[in-house]
């Protein structure tokens, strides 16, 4: 799915682990910009609009997503290459970028300048005051890849659902994110050798350091990344790569069938298949640019010429080509095929036929609810329900709050099918609400920000209930 990256600014100061309060001039350009830094509003889990980048032209910043899909996910690549180049960082990373005001990104600089450790994320610090952080690390990193992996963890509890923030330019090498990151570099030293322990790591659920822009970086997305960056081009600034033209996917089955099938082969025969892949994927969809950036790196792999309709990526030049109807396009949502490059291509397939029936909004909802006990296709399909008519923060974390689910869904649908879209999001929305006042949290203020999200979602269901009454396609943007 497309994302947005998103310069922000944080609205209050993060604590600070190992450090000091900001000092007496901090505080002073902080109170100097205050009004500018609330221009910029944060919200926590919520995920993008459609309509983002219009309402950020409108000044209306109520609807820009600042973690998970368009947020500071914490992003290794882009902090580096920007540090590197600039000494600066970004905080985000997605399909585009939309800046703040040219006045807020500039206090945003001076802020990061003059004190960098203000951006660590506050759940450094509760990891630290749990004492679930991992063992100081030694000095000189081990040379075996399963030791190196340990090295990714920056503790051993499961990942969350909130932003790890990248070290800035001054964190002490003992800082756990730092030692994640050169245990990644290290991995990466060792080429094809590390492969086979990074693609057995692909499950590992434990916290990481923020290795891309993931709901929840896990040391197996970290192992993924690290596996990732040897065999991917990365064409634009910051290793962010169009999620059309990837060829690896963060799927275990998946990524462990490529390895199986490719284990001989070495580096430079993976780069120059993964080169052809995007070639093939960027001109089947019409990027011109990445088609330009692909065969020049093609080139640069010593592949002069190619032709990719005598290639095993044939078939990628009909991925738009789909159904009209739902009937023909939910068969689509199946990843069928027998090698590693069929299975990738029916990806790919499937990721278009999921963005067509979204789009088509309440005409493929009958098709959907009759298709969710399918095999194949009813996960897809039930996500695609619930992505209709459900809040899409409850799957970053909360997924136990749906109300729709697999077994309830065919009854469900044959007694509110007469009913409008805005009217079935805004009972399931007060469901909700319902079901959350009454459940138990370990946390308070876990519980406390979800009733508040949900009640916000509420109240813009029913601020847009007029104009969604007449809007078949379903794309309200308070629900996106």
């Amino acid at each position: 799915m497309p994302v947005l990256l998103i310069l922000v600014l944080p609205l209050t100061r993060a604590p600070i682990v190992g450090g000091a309060e900001p000092p007496d001039a901090i505080r002073g350009l902080l109170d100097e910009h205050a009004d500018l830094l609330k221009k910029v509003e944060i919200l926590r889990r919520a995920n993008a609009s459609r309509d983002a980048a219009a309402a950020f032209k409108a000044g209306d910043f109520r609807f820009l997503d600042t973690t998970g899909w368009g947020g500071v996910s914490g992003v290794p690549y882009w902090n580096r290459e920007l540090q590197r180049q600039f000494g600066t960082h970004v905080v985000g990373t997605g399909f585009g970028m939309l800046l703040p005001p040219y006045e807020v990104h500039e206090a945003f600089l001076r802020l990061r300048q003059n004190y960098t450790r203000q951006y660590n994320h506050a759940l450094w610090a509760k990891l630290v005051a749990a004492g679930n952080v991992n063992p100081s690390p030694p000095k000189r990193l081990p040379d075996d890849p399963n030791a190196l992996i340990e090295r990714l963890a920056i503790s051993d509890e499961p990942a969350v659902y909130e932003p790890i923030y990248t070290p800035g330019p001054y964190a002490p090498k003992t800082d756990f994110r730092v030692v994640a990151f050169d245990a990644a570099d290290k991995l990466a030293t060792m080429g094809t050798r590390a492969f086979p322990t990074l693609v057995q790591s692909l499950s590992d659920e434990r916290q990481s350091a923020g290795f891309g822009n993931y709901l929840r970086h896990t040391v197996g997305i970290a192992c993924f990344r690290t596996l990732q960056d040897q065999v991917e081009f990365y064409p634009y600034p910051g290793k962010y790569l169009p999620y059309e033209v990837q060829f690896l996917r963060f799927d275990k089955p998946l990524t462990s069938q490529w390895w199986r099938e490719r284990s001989g082969r070495t580096l430079k025969e993976l780069q120059i298949e993964a080169c052809q892949f995007s070639v093939a994927a960027a001109k089947a969809h019409g990027l011109t640019d990445l088609l330009d950036a692909y065969t020049k790196r093609l080139r640069q792999l010593g592949v002069k010429q190619w032709n990719p309709q005598a290639s095993p990526f044939a078939a990628l030049a009909n991925v738009r080509d789909l159904p009209s109807h739902p009937e023909d396009l939910v068969p689509c949502l199946a990843m069928r095929g027998e090698t590693y490059v069929e299975k990738r291509i029916a990806a790919a397939r499937a990721d278009q036929a999921w963005l067509r029936l979204y789009d088509m909004g309440r005409t493929a909802l009958p098709v959907l609810v009759g298709s969710v006990g399918d095999a194949e296709v009813g996960k897809s399909c039930l996500d695609l329900i619930r992505r209709q008519l459900e809040p899409t923060f409850l799957h970053r974390g909360f997924e136990q709050f749906y109300i729709l689910n697999k077994s309830m869904l065919p009854g469900w649908w044959k007694e509110h099918a007469h009913r409008p879209l805005a009217e079935l999001r805004g009972d399931l929305a007060e469901q909700l609400l319902r079901k959350v006042e009454s459940a138990t949290f370990k946390d308070p203020d876990e519980k406390q920000w979800l009733l508040d999200a949900v009640k916000q979602h509420l109240q813009s269901l029913r601020a847009k209930a007029p104009e969604s009454q007449d809007n078949s396609r379903g794309e309200d943007p308070a629900h996106q």
